[in-house]
């Protein structure tokens, strides 16, 4: 039977906590079946009740934690991140025309190697329409893709300097927005931390709402929901464990530099 799996929350970054959340609030929203919703008609009114309260109750406390993030404006930091974000959407944009050009390439196996690079380009959608989380991720899994071709691939169409490029414009990107996270609670840590603690047992508390309620009605009411927290729970899961082993090959690379010198 379906159930929406444990998550620690604290786990993934600031901004990617409030996306979750959001998300799952949009989701929530379009799909579970609350009070004056059709899909809620054959379905007990104590539980629609009980669904709608919790759902209502992670709106209002993500809306909050918005609020409280929106004093993002008057950090410094900000701007850097902006900057960033800018210089990595181009980066992106000028690697694809790049691999585009090399698809049109006079050499058929040229060619074909470069579609092979565009494919994995397009297969997330343009990530600089997204917002600047999801554009992270979307990067990601790029990345992921790429690093996962055989051996030469990139350096057949003389890709590798724009890969490369990217992944600094990346880097640069996510360093600063951590600087801006950090910069943002050194202001109002109390206020940013009560709002995000609250968003966040509004969260737990829908899904032990969600996954009580299967085991009265049945998982067919819920299962869209369900499906879609799961996926997103999946891909913040990947992004901490990349964290994690890149965190653990520096200290690696740390120590052996040590190592060396000694």
């Amino acid at each position: 039977m379906k159930k929406i799996v444990a998550f620690d929350l604290k786990s993934i970054h600031l901004h990617e906590n409030f996306e979750f959340l959001r998300k799952v609030c949009e989701k929530g929203d379009a799909c579970l079946p609350t009070t004056g919703d059709l899909s809620a008609a054959d379905l007990p009114e104590s539980t629609t009740t009980l669904l709608t309260t919790s759902l209502d109750k992670l709106q209002a406390k993500t809306n909050a934690f918005d609020a409280v993030l929106k004093i993002a404006d008057s950090i410094p930091a900000s701007t850097l991140a902006a900057q960033a974000d800018a210089k990595r959407d181009k980066a992106y944009r000028d690697g694809r025309k790049f691999v585009m050009a090399m698809a049109d390439h006079p050499n058929p196996d040229l060619a074909i190697t470069a579609k092979t690079v565009l494919f994995l380009y397009d297969k997330y959608g343009d990530p600089t329409n997204k917002s600047q989380d999801e554009e992270s991720s979307s990067l990601y899994n790029l990345m992921q893709d790429l690093d996962a071709l055989e051996e030469g691939v990139l350096e057949s169409i003389h890709f590798t300097e724009w890969y490369a490029y990217l992944k600094d414009c990346q880097n640069e990107f996510l360093a600063a927005d951590k600087q801006r996270t950090e910069e943002k609670m050194a202001k109002e840590t109390g206020a940013i931390k009560t709002a995000q603690t609250e968003a966040n047992q509004a969260y737990r508390e829908l899904v032990d709402v969600v996954n009580a309620l299967v085991l009265v009605n049945g998982e067919t009411p819920y299962a869209e929901f369900i499906d879609f927290v799961n996926v997103q729970i999946a891909d913040k899961k990947a992004i901490v464990k990349s964290r994690s082993t890149k965190s653990a090959n520096k200290k690696v690379e740390e120590k052996a530099g040590t190592d060396t010198e000694a």
